[in-house]
């Protein structure tokens, strides 16, 4: 699994500088995003725009799709992966004196946990995309089983502390787990800092929530600087 994720990032790496060298300026270029996070996990993500119909009013209905795989750090976990796909649509207009493209969108998304199980979830979203200001919510709702618990020993969650031995006996510890995928959502604001030569920089902050039922509900942030290197 490791290897086929592998090569699709490196395959979408491909098709993306290849748009890039060699596409005529066309509305219907598909756009394609490759991010990478490391820290505790190592992560790797693609995203694809591609327009399906605009006209001279500004409007705009595109595909969506998207990828994830996260290498996990726990000897037990397997890795966890996502794929989605979906619609959406935009429309360019005035937002508080500002030129924005406007959009709304739905994300059908299948997962595996670390521990791997599956989980279906719909994921809506709504944004606004300036030259000046951004916005993005999302919401992610399951719609299939989506709380498990399971029984390991300890040894084999990579936890040694608790092994002894009497005579020719082993003892351990079982662990018990409780995986949930809950309802939440984020948020994400994104402002110009400046733009030189035809390069736009901008800093995002971000925030995410979501409720566990039967465990500590998660919660967070971060931030981000894109550069881009041609103005829209």
């Amino acid at each position: 699994m490791k290897k086929t994720i592998y090569n699709l990032f490196l395959l979408l790496a491909l098709l993306s500088f290849s748009f890039v060298a060699f596409a005529q300026k066309s509305e219907y270029i598909p756009n394609i995003y490759l991010h990478g996070f490391t820290g505790t996990n190592v992560t790797g993500e693609a995203d694809v725009v591609a327009p399906l119909f605009s006209n001279t009013s500004n409007n705009l209905l595109f595909a969506y799709a998207h990828g994830q795989y996260s290498h996990e750090k726990p000897a037990w976990a397997n890795g966890s992966w996502t794929g989605s796909f979906g619609f959406g649509y935009r429309q360019i207009m005035s937002l508080f004196g500002y030129s924005s493209a406007l959009g709304a969108y739905v994300l059908g998304e299948y997962s595996k946990t670390p521990d791997d199980h599956k989980v279906w979830l719909v994921s809506p979203g709504i944004e606004s995309l300036g030259r000046t200001y951004d916005f993005r919510l999302n919401g992610y709702i399951p719609v299939s089983k989506h709380d498990w618990t399971t029984t390991k020993w300890a040894d084999e969650a990579g936890n040694y502390d608790y092994i002894s031995f009497q005579g020719h006996r082993m003892f351990d510890a079982k662990f018990v787990y409780h995986e949930q995928a809950g309802i939440g959502g984020d948020a994400e604001v994104g402002r110009r800092i400046f733009k030189c030569h035809g390069v736009l920089v901008k800093g995002y902050l971000d925030g995410y929530y979501f409720h566990m039922k039967n465990n500590g509900d998660i919660l967070g942030g971060g931030g981000r600087v894109t550069i881009q290197p041609n103005s829209y």
